[in-house]
């Protein structure tokens, strides 16, 4: 025994396993979409993200994991960022990220502090080669072919509606809203709530009130995945008329680690999109900011998310007969991730991305929103 875990050690040390060299080509870049929620990675011409990962990193002093956009200032995202680049590259990636071109996807509305602040730790910290940022609703045609369309992405904590027309963002008719995957799941802890309250003997092996608001957002996110829905016009109308007819899809029993269990009812599952399309104190909704972009731009196609039932609610509660809704070739969460890294694998790449000599002269980066470098010569 002792002789074969001898040849194995030996047959172990003599095995030469290229890890410096990491998963990456020398002139291959990585692609980097880094949302409030996860965060989507890849290589350049791939046709799927390398992996998903969770936005949120160790604290450095605390050493609790805290998301990247719950940041205080520049300096505690610079040290957010330092860590979380290093966890992708090292661990994901196994390998350095010197001289790397990197993408990133963000939305056209990333605040400038963030933008600095990552450019700074790439070139700074890890002397990537050179970066590229671009806008998400953007590249996200780039997976369509086409160059002009209406873009709605719908985040973690927010919709954000912007027009395209033959490649060129329309800011004007930019519309946003604070809806997204965040305000579901908090629609649906509530009406979990409400439904526990009704139950008038429940039995001990059913969550409490304090259970459910003590649940993590993972729990709730895994209820949202798996079982929820956007339901058609017509039982949305039954529902808010509360048509006593009005047949519920089947409920179920979510088990928890603790041995108890959260009743899901058919009503959760099928209201819990509502939130979505109920007017706010502004009168807006989903629906409503589609219009709105429509009246303030000539012509535009439809892009919207993968829910089941989405494109047939939007039609009915837009009452617009012909609205193209693309299919893309592929899932539609990580469409964006894709676009950009089609994008990266052309000519233009070279042409617009920012080289590190060209950044550590000056320290800027470029933005729309940045007179100094958008003004017109002469």
């Amino acid at each position: 025994m002792e002789s074969e875990i001898k040849k194995m050690s030996e047959a172990r040390k003599s095995l030469k396993l290229p890890v410096y060299e990491g998963l990456l080509a020398e002139k291959t870049g990585v692609v980097l979409d880094i949302g409030s929620k996860y965060t989507k990675y890849g290589i350049f011409g791939s046709f799927q993200p390398k992996g998903f990962i969770k936005s949120q990193v160790k604290d450095p002093h605390t050493n609790k994991l805290r998301n990247l956009y719950e940041y205080k200032d520049a300096d505690d995202l610079y040290g957010l960022l330092i860590e979380f680049i290093r966890k992708i590259f090292f661990k994901y990636f196994v390998t350095s990220p010197k001289d790397k071109r990197i993408v990133v996807v963000e939305s056209v509305l990333t605040p400038t502090v963030w933008r600095n602040t990552l450019a700074k730790v790439l070139f700074k910290h890890y002397e990537v080669l050179s970066l590229l940022y671009v806008p998400s609703h953007l590249v996200s045609l780039c997976t369509l072919g086409v160059n002009t369309g209406l873009v709605l992405d719908i985040g973690y904590s927010e919709a954000t509606l912007l027009p395209v027309y033959e490649g060129v963002p329309v800011l004007c008719a930019w519309k946003d809203l604070s809806l997204g995957g965040q305000s579901v799941e908090a629609h649906i802890r509530s009406l979990l709530i409400d439904e526990i309250k009704a139950l008038e003997n429940p039995d001990p092996y059913i969550v409490t009130v304090e259970d459910v608001e003590n649940l993590s957002d993972s729990i709730i996110e895994d209820i949202k995945v798996c079982s929820c829905f956007v339901t058609t016009m017509e039982r949305s109308a039954e529902i808010a008329a509360k048509n006593p007819d009005h047949k519920y899809p089947s409920g179920f029993m979510y088990p928890l680690k603790n041995g108890k269990k959260i009743p899901v009812s058919g009503h959760i599952r099928e209201t819990a999109f509502e939130v979505l399309f109920e007017l706010d104190l502004d009168m807006l909704n989903i629906a409503t900011i589609i219009l709105d972009s429509l009246l303030s731009v000539a012509s535009s196609d439809g892009e919207l998310c993968c829910l089941v039932g989405w494109s047939n609610i939007c039609c009915y509660k837009l009452f617009i007969k012909n609205f193209k809704f693309h299919e893309f070739p592929a899932k539609e969460n990580y469409v964006a991730w894709l676009g950009g890294a089609i994008f990266a694998a052309t000519e233009s790449y070279n042409k617009r991305a920012i080289q590190k000599d060209v950044y550590l002269n000056n320290n800027v980066i470029p933005d729309w929103c940045n007179l100094s470098v958008n003004l017109p010569s002469g």
